[in-house]
């Protein structure tokens, strides 16, 4: 991940608010998830939170297409796997969204 110079860069390039505002918060904790020996792993839980806290799929969605252009190869495959399951281009049980608390 980057310097800290780089990460404050890398937060600036990220529009703070998303439709149905998905706050700072979130931006923080992916910036933090991609950063994990796991990242998709990682972002994935810090999603689910957001959306179990009433953020829509759309407002996730858009704050991680933010994220993706501003992170290198490896975090923006972790990111596109989670946009994925955002719009249910994965197999169901992977399906973020709507119905996300009954998944666990």
């Amino acid at each position: 991940m980057p310097t800290d110079v780089g990460a404050r860069c890398l937060r600036s390039l990220i529009v703070p608010h998303y439709g149905d505002v998905v706050a700072d918060g979130f931006r923080n904790r992916a910036l933090v998830a991609l950063d994990a020996p796991e990242p998709y792993v990682r972002l994935r839980e810090v999603c689910i939170d957001e959306l179990r806290d009433g953020a829509s799929s759309q407002a996730v969605y858009d704050a991680l297409q933010g994220l993706r252009q501003v992170v290198d190869e490896r975090r923006a495959d972790a990111v596109l796997e989670v946009m994925d399951e955002l719009v249910g281009w994965c197999r169901s049980e992977l399906r973020l969204g709507p119905g996300v608390d009954e998944r666990g």
